[in-house]
């Protein structure tokens, strides 16, 4: 058998067959020394060795074979060992390369998509140039169109305006009269205007079928534009030009009556003027409903719209006066608000010389 000395160092040094006595028989000069069984410790030191020995065979060999077995499986060992550690490397190798591998494909995968977002960037930057341009383009062709309409209204308008004066027409304005009528700016009321033209118009005594030619120039742009549209033989009767300058404002029944109940009075007016406004107001709502509106009830109306907007002290003393038409209401009110300022005035007026009196 192999002794303890050779097993604890065969790792090391590789047991040759010349250390055991290989005389006839095969035999040791000390085969005690290598029995296991005397020997129990050499169980458990080596791996190789205790493999060896709970081998069935084992017991059965001569040392020499015993020797040459532990040899084998020490060699067997080794070449598991080699493998494993060539395995070992190899897998570090290809983890390192996987490592690398991964490494250049983030790399590249950063780089494209630094590149793409670059691209990205400079498309979206041409894209956002390329409207800029289109929208520059389009508002100058916009402007250069609504510069040529413009013209061609004018044209139309002053072509219009010469054809009719020229011709004989219904629309012609006399040489023998002339009426100065003010430009209808663009503050003026619609209705207020046409009302006001219809005045000056009547009192220079001039023909309702030749207020057309007389008002025209003086229209506002908008309004010059609804007179362009209409057709001629409606565009020179007074009454239709009036009804579609109108609707063309959204002037009706309607705004009138919602102006009338929602007509608040401004601190600057007397109570007279806002009176005035809300039966100009309730006047228009009649007249553009075609109702007949008798005095007695816009004065009504008027003053009922009044009563809702007084203050409770100002109510109370219109009922301690008893007043019954308008006109008094308004001037009661009037007097008593203007009393009632001076009041404080002087109120004012007499603390402050009472105080410059204590002063002194």
């Amino acid at each position: 058998m192999i002794t303890r000395s050779q097993a604890m160092s065969t790792r090391e040094v590789r047991v040759q067959p010349d250390h055991v006595d290989s005389h006839v028989g095969g035999e040791v000069s000390d085969a005690s020394s290598l029995d296991p069984v005397t020997q129990p410790e050499m169980l458990g030191s080596d791996p190789i060795m205790t493999k060896c020995m709970r081998s069935p065979f084992w017991t059965g060999l001569t040392p020499v074979q015993q020797l040459d077995m532990y040899n084998r499986e020490n060699d067997r060992a080794e070449t598991a060992a080699e493998r494993e550690r060539a395995a070992a490397a190899e897998r570090e190798r290809a983890a390192a390369e996987g490592e690398r591998a991964a490494a250049e494909r983030e790399h590249a995968a950063a780089e494209r998509e630094r590149a793409a977002a670059a691209e990205g960037e400079r498309a979206a930057a041409a894209r956002e140039h390329a409207a800029a341009e289109r929208e520059r383009a389009a508002a100058a062709e916009r402007e250069h169109a609504a510069a040529e309409a413009e013209r061609v209204r004018e044209h139309e308008l002053r072509m219009l305006t010469e054809r009719l004066r020229a011709e004989g027409s219904a629309a012609r304005v006399p040489e023998t009269v002339h009426v100065r009528l003010p430009d209808w700016t663009g503050d003026t009321k619609p209705e207020a205007y046409l009302e006001m033209a219809e005045k000056l118009l009547a009192a220079g005594g001039i023909d309702e079928s030749l207020w057309v030619g007389h008002l025209v120039s003086h229209l506002s742009e908008k309004a010059r534009e609804v007179y362009a549209r209409m057709a001629t033989e409606d565009a020179n009767k007074y009454r239709a030009l009036k009804a579609e300058i109108l609707n063309a404002y959204a002037v009706s029944a309607c705004i009138y009556r919602r102006n009338f109940f929602s007509w608040t009075r401004e601190s600057s007016q007397t109570y007279e003027e806002h009176s005035r406004a809300l039966l100009e107001q309730l006047q228009r709502w009649f007249k553009g409903s075609k109702v007949e509106l008798p005095q007695a009830v816009a004065e009504l109306l008027v003053r009922y719209r009044i009563d809702q907007q007084l203050p409770p002290d100002l109510a109370l003393f219109l009922v301690d006066k008893d007043t019954v038409s308008l006109a008094d209401c308004v001037n009661l009110i009037d007097k008593h608000v203007l009393a009632c300022k001076m009041l404080q005035v002087t109120q004012s007026l007499l603390r402050h010389i009472f105080t410059l009196a204590r002063g002194a």
